[in-house]
């Protein structure tokens, strides 16, 4: 990236301890090491499921620009972020919600945030530039000592493509959207899972349906950082459950906020009421299943991920079975009434476990695939041998 956008190296670290900054990292979640952690995913996501052009040496089916624009989108998605959610801006009447006629005033806020940081250290005068066509446009006059715009080098189109992708990313992590994305994301499915099959088994060089509609490729680039934006769940244990201490530490301050101001408390932020263990499980159940169940079905090499979230919903849910005896509320019941908690929820537990069965129908799809692709290859090198 920094070779062929032309990226000085002190203006990225320039860039990166700017934005750190500008998140208010006194948040119990929502702080820079969040961004840092959601950039990671973003990046695994894209190298696992073989879509960056770095994956595929060089010829990805995203573009390298596409694939910068997510990762600077990943690190400043919730910069300045309050520590309290939309809902709550708007009832309480907040300024941003003002500002953006209460939709998604934390995203649209993030989004100027992060330009305000790549205006960092840039002046008035203007300089000329010299497009790819050979056109000239003016530029502003930058300190280089001290300027944030990693983008500076970038002609005009590559600066309008980036930025499109950048606000689409951010805009599109405001959680009202989630479960329209989950319908998308089984209809995208349903509609290319083939095509984007014959590209992991080599019959394809690229995945047809990105070619042919870049509002394909696009949605696909906001899913990843959405999904990476969620991505707790299905991380190893160890992160998962200390990035939802984390997150449940944030609610629950919010929901401190809520009560203090008399608004009715928003659900799983009342640190009286919440279990933490049936909210992981629900969260997992309810919101993130659906969405990376389909997102593995698009992209089968991401079937680990999907491991993950299982293992990590059966540990929750093991946990809540030994916390039964002793929960406040269910220890005062017979001991008859607790092992009827206890068969529901390892019931449940069962269930879902059945539900996640379709990954062994995706490692399979896999396995041909790669054998296909093994094939196709080896027909190649006997046919240069001839």
């Amino acid at each position: 990236f920094f070779d062929e956008f032309n990226i000085p190296h002190d203006v990225f670290d320039n860039f990166c301890n700017t934005l750190a900054k500008r998140y208010i990292n006194t948040n119990s979640y929502h702080h820079f090491k969040h961004a840092v952690d959601v950039c990671h995913t973003c990046y695994r996501l894209m190298m696992s499921a073989e879509l960056s052009p770095v994956a595929q040496g060089g010829s990805g089916t995203f573009s390298s620009l596409d694939a910068l624009s997510l990762l600077i989108a990943a690190l400043g998605h919730d910069v300045g972020h309050p520590a309290v959610n939309n809902s709550f801006l708007v009832k309480s009447k907040h300024s941003l919600a003002f500002q953006h006629n209460d939709k998604s005033p934390l995203e649209n806020m993030h989004c100027v945030v992060l330009y305000e940081t790549f205006a960092e250290g840039i002046g008035s005068l203007s300089i000329e530039k010299k497009e790819d066509n050979g056109s000239i446009r003016s530029s502003p006059r930058v300190n280089t000592s001290n300027h944030c715009n990693i983008f500076i080098n970038l002609p005009e189109s590559q600066w309008r493509e980036a930025r499109k992708v950048i606000l689409a990313c951010i805009l599109g992590t405001d959680m009202v959207h989630h479960f329209e994305q989950v319908k998308k994301t089984q209809l995208f499915g349903d509609l290319h899972t083939d095509t984007i099959l014959s590209y992991y088994s080599g019959e394809a060089s690229t995945m047809e349906c990105f070619t042919s509609d870049a509002n394909n490729k696009l949605f696909v680039i906001e899913l990843i950082l959405h999904c990476s934006d969620i991505s707790n769940p299905f991380k190893p244990f160890a992160l998962c459950a200390r990035w939802a201490d984390l997150v449940m530490a944030e609610f629950f301050e919010q929901g401190d906020k809520e009560r203090e101001l008399g608004f009715d408390i928003s659900p799983g932020f009342d640190r009286n009421t919440t279990n933490l263990f049936n909210m992981q499980m629900g969260f997992i159940e309810f919101v993130v299943a659906p969405l990376i169940g389909a997102v593995i079905n698009i992209f089968p090499p991401l079937t680990e991920i999907g491991d993950n979230m299982l293992s990590n919903f059966l540990k929750w849910g093991e946990k809540r079975i030994k916390e039964i005896p002793v929960d406040v509320k269910l220890s005062l019941l017979p001991i008859d009434q607790q092992k009827v908690e206890i068969g529901k929820l390892e019931d449940r537990l069962k269930k879902f476990t059945e539900k996640m069965g379709y990954l062994e129908t995706c490692k399979q799809k896999m396995i041909t695939a790669k054998e296909s692709k093994r094939k196709l290859n080896g027909m190649g090198v006997m046919e240069i041998k001839k």
